[in-house]
């Protein structure tokens, strides 16, 4: 049965390009010229199994076609198109549930990568001539080649065996280094991120991570560029993120997540003891492996920030997870403190004894919002059993005014430990 996939652009050129390089018989291809109008060819046509639609169009915009699609035909995929400087607002939309983007120009082995990753095919497009021609050309030139794959041997020391993982930032692969003969995990920044900030100066900005030595840190081991792509390399931890933890277990026992967060809070304290704010602390970035947990990623987010804020304030609007931000960090402040690392931990914890985080929304921006506005529900109403010092704790980290948050992580980690015992897995 063809694959059905919706195409959207209020540019009628790019939409015939794309027709007519994926009408090829192995899909069933309609398109649109907005996001009104693929609401009514979705209402007609049943839901599609992908969605390529244009981040900025007339009237309404992907977003807000990303969530029409999401709320009215939850299994279909969408792809984000954009030009490289609404890199920032497609790294948004992944977290509001994208699927991929691309990024203007980008060539049709591309396209047909992506499409045939999502759609569990190799064969997309297959027959057609001209494979290498750009779609979306006129920005710079450049084709997006993030389905382009990464080199056996990286920087010719670094043996990637595996990819471990996949976000709207990075790819993360398993490694060997024979050099020290260990693993190691190596994350290689998108290609439109580096376009967007600037791989040397990334790279500059990074080495501020290295500087960390911790036990509960995950350290900056080196880093590179490929391809025009920063790197970067940390310990590999064996073992699962705490995100993946919660999706599996849901909330967890009292004394086992204490211990988490107490881990968490003095990795925090000896970080923002030289002066480095995490900036992106979230249950993705911290890693368990035996009773412990690590926290990875230092440096990443502020590196990002300090690279592209000045250049693309897209981009640096988007650094961060909206779930886990703090109210002056979500409103847009460059300069945050250690505090707001303090606020994304309070909202891990209440993730970890509650099951699910006091803020939610059906977009980045209702749940900013409610950072901004809202009052978090008292924990007790989520978790009868929790004993008020460690609800006290938890909520003491959610002030709106950072002032009013506890002032440092180091005594957040003895408030936690008081209610830990060692987890077992």
């Amino acid at each position: 049965m063809p694959a059905r996939v919706l195409i959207v652009d209020d540019d009628a050129a790019i939409r015939v390009a794309l027709v007519a390089a994926l009408d090829d018989g192995s899909m069933d291809v309609a398109q649109a010229s907005s996001a009104e109008d693929a609401i009514r060819v979705l209402d007609e046509r049943g839901a599609p199994d992908v969605v390529l639609t244009d981040l900025r169009m007339q009237g309404l915009d992907g977003l807000d076609l990303l969530r029409m699609v999401r709320e009215r035909a939850p299994d279909s995929k969408v792809v984000m198109m954009t030009a490289y400087h609404d890199v920032g607002t497609a790294v948004t939309s992944m977290r509001e549930g994208a699927a991929d983007f691309l990024c203007k120009p980008f060539d049709l082995p591309t396209l047909r990568e992506v499409l045939g990753r999502l759609l569990g095919r190799g064969d997309i497009g297959s027959s057609r001539d001209g494979g290498h021609a750009s779609v979306g050309a006129g920005n710079d030139g450049r084709p997006t080649r993030w389905g382009e794959p990464v080199p056996h041997i990286l920087a010719d020391r670094y043996e990637l065996e595996i990819e471990v993982g996949r976000g709207a930032m990075a790819r993360v692969f398993r490694a060997r280094d024979p050099r020290h003969d260990r693993h190691v995990a190596v994350k290689v920044l998108r290609p439109e991120v580096a376009v967007s900030i600037g791989t040397e100066r990334f790279l500059r900005e990074i080495q501020i991570a290295a500087r960390l030595h911790h036990p509960h840190i995950l350290t900056l081991i080196d880093s590179g560029e490929w391809n025009g792509s920063p790197y970067f390399v940390m310990p590999f931890v064996e073992g699962a993120s705490l995100r993946r933890r919660l999706d599996e277990e849901g909330r967890l026992p009292i004394p086992r997540a204490a211990a988490l967060l107490r881990d968490v809070a003095e990795a925090l304290a000896a970080a923002h003891a030289v002066g480095i704010v995490h900036r992106d602390v979230k249950p993705e970035n911290v890693l368990l492996s035996g009773r412990h947990a690590w926290v990875s990623d230092f440096g990443v987010a502020r590196a990002l920030w300090d690279a592209a804020g000045a250049r693309d304030t897209t981009i640096g609007a988007a650094i961060g997870t909206p779930a886990y931000m703090a109210p002056e960090q979500g409103a847009g402040a460059g300069d945050v403190d250690h505090r707001a690392d303090v606020y994304a931990l309070g909202i891990v914890a209440y993730e970890l004894l509650a099951g699910r985080p006091p803020f939610s929304g059906r977009s980045a921006r209702a749940i900013l919002t409610s950072h901004l506005v809202d009052e978090p529900p008292p924990l007790r109403e989520r978790r009868p059993d929790i004993h008020p010092g460690l609800e006290k704790a938890v909520m003491g980290c959610l002030a709106k005014p950072p002032e009013k948050r506890w002032s440092d992580a180091a005594s957040l980690a003895g408030r936690f430990g008081a209610f830990a015992v060692e987890a077992v897995p």
